[in-house]
């Protein structure tokens, strides 16, 4: 699959988690379908980052982006849980973005290079950014074991490491909502999450249909038509 396609899954996924909480309720099977996009998502940020020829620009989109979604997100937000202190998936995919350009910054000594990853997850964490630091996490992962190489006999291996490393992580966020929803539930969302991580496996390396700004204008538009449609209805 290209990375339009896994990117248009994502969306999907994403609008299908986003309709679900505004036309039927949070928590429901479609949200735990939901779980499908972030990963995707987190996916699209390490092939970006190994492609972009100017990352500071690739810093500046996301960090704009991340502005403008702000507004509709906190309303929607504001909705089904009552607060407008949380920040929107683009402040995550932006520390994320981030967490990697110093990790491969060889100016740093390696120990300096994980405090700054680690206060970038504190940050992402105590403000609320959508995943937390677990997003930034999730970034990495995909970074540090995904197979990108060519050679057949280490893609073999890495790729057995990528879903060993990736089932864990993935149980370890469905367990994220322990006090919220029962084991099954628990479980299943640790499921998709994983599925998402295997549809990255079918990554072919091609870019596909270019349309840059898909995921960057769908984002904030739909959570600002959400919102116009919860504001009328409530």
């Amino acid at each position: 699959m290209s990375s339009f396609i896994l990117k248009l899954i994502a969306i999907i996924t994403m609008f299908i988690d986003h309709s679900n909480d505004v036309f039927i309720g949070h928590y429901t099977f479609l949200n735990i379908l939901g779980r499908i996009a972030f990963p995707l998502f987190c996916f699209q940020i390490v092939v970006g980052f190994n492609h972009t020829r100017n990352v500071k620009k690739y810093l500046g989109r996301l960090f704009l982006f991340a502005l403008i979604s702000q507004v509709p997100y906190s309303f929607f937000e504001y909705y089904f849980f009552h607060d407008y202190f949380y920040l929107n998936v683009f402040f995550t995919l932006f520390l994320g973005l981030l967490s990697l350009v110093i990790l491969n910054n060889k100016r740093l000594i390696l120990p300096l290079r994980i405090i700054l990853i680690t206060l970038f997850m504190i940050i992402a964490q105590f403000c609320k950014t959508d995943y937390g630091a677990l997003g930034i996490l999730n970034i990495i992962i995909i970074y540090l074991f995904y197979p990108f190489e060519k050679d057949k006999n280490i893609r073999v291996n890495k790729t057995i490491c990528y879903l060993l490393v990736t089932f864990e992580f993935s149980l370890l966020k469905g367990f994220t909502y322990m006090y919220q929803l029962p084991l099954k539930d628990l479980l299943l969302i640790g499921i998709f999450t994983f599925v998402s991580f295997i549809l990255t496996l079918f990554y072919n390396g091609k870019k596909g249909p270019s349309f840059k700004y898909l995921f960057y204008i769908f984002y904030p538009l739909h959570l600002a038509l959400f919102d116009i449609f919860l504001y009328f209805i409530k």
